[in-house]
């Protein structure tokens, strides 16, 4: 039961991780320029960080 529990308090911490480093990269020039030059069918042009 223990091991469970351990193992749902991890997935929960990582699946938080992982919504916080999304919602960073959503907000990069990189990110808005890779999604402008997928809905123009264009090559994306970033710029690194």
């Amino acid at each position: 039961r223990s091991v469970n529990q351990y193992a749902l308090a991890l997935s929960e911490a990582v699946m938080h991780m992982d919504e916080d480093q999304w919602i960073l990269a959503a907000r990069s020039d990189d990110f808005k320029e890779c999604v402008t030059a997928f809905v123009e069918k264009r090559s994306a042009k970033p710029t690194g960080f």
